[in-house]
């Protein structure tokens, strides 16, 4: 029974053992688009660890184009927030003026509004004392330099066309009988694509591609494989990793 409903179970010691020892490692966009929204001391904790694991990371082609087409935007929302935050404040400055137009029966007017208008002028002072040690990352993106280094060699080749069509009409299929991972993103990306090269993709199906993985020849005797998403959803995997007679077929095919 356990070995048929193998995924209900938790894996004793041992197996946990071997997986760590004997895995890759494949990560989800969101964990390398993380790095630019972590602190710095998780930014390098999380680093440290990629590190250790080094020889053991692998990038689905996917989830490589993914990170980059989506760095910009991660780095220009952080920029954002030093012009939001005081654009709120002045906001929320000329609300409370408002509601203290008159005077209050229980209230210092006078008092609170200095009180108010101090703990402003503190949160705006640290604010651009942040912002002048934020680094510019779009002229000098040392986490992506870091991300390159540790996943040099060791991102999936792309999908024809052909095979991007079959994933979509997969996905398609999946996602009518709510099957995960992606069918809940589905209202977000519908009707959006992506082209690399002369390759179009539709994005409503691309995590369908990150269950379909080809393993790559440089890790010939790892038949493990442990996904690193960065959400939780309320959503089931299941993963069935392919034979080994699959993988040799999989390396005939890809060189």
């Amino acid at each position: 029974m356990r070995r048929i409903f193998s995924g209900y179970y938790r894996p004793s010691d041992e197996e946990f053992s071997d997986l760590w020892r004997d895995c890759l490692f494949v990560l989800d966009a969101n964990v390398l688009l993380n790095l630019y929204r972590y602190s710095k001391d998780t930014n390098e904790d999380l680093i440290r660890v990629l590190s250790v694991v080094s020889e053991r990371l692998w990038l689905p082609h996917q989830v490589a184009l993914e990170y980059q087409d989506n760095r910009l935007d991660i780095i220009s929302g952080q920029e954002i927030v030093y012009q939001e935050i005081p654009r709120i404040l002045e906001d929320a400055q000329k609300k409370i003026r408002g509601l203290f137009r008159q005077e209050h029966l229980s209230i210092d007017v006078d008092s609170m509004l200095k009180t108010v208008e101090s703990a402003f002028e503190v949160i705006r002072r640290e604010l651009n004392k942040h912002r002048s040690r934020h680094p510019d990352l779009f002229r000098n993106d040392h986490i992506r330099d870091t991300i390159t280094s540790l996943f040099e060699g060791k991102v999936g080749l792309p999908y024809s066309q052909d095979e991007v069509d079959k994933l979509s009409r997969k996905g398609e299929s999946r996602y009518q009988n709510q099957v995960p991972p992606g069918y809940k993103d589905l209202k977000d990306k519908q009707g959006r694509t992506k082209r690399y090269g002369s390759t179009v993709v539709k994005e409503e199906y691309g995590a369908v591609s990150y269950t379909h993985l080809t393993l790559p020849t440089i890790y010939p005797g790892y038949i493990s494989v442990v996904a690193v998403p960065l959400k939780k959803k309320n959503t089931k995997t299941q993963v069935t990793l392919p034979t080994l007679h699959e993988i040799a077929a999989l390396v005939m095919i890809m060189f």
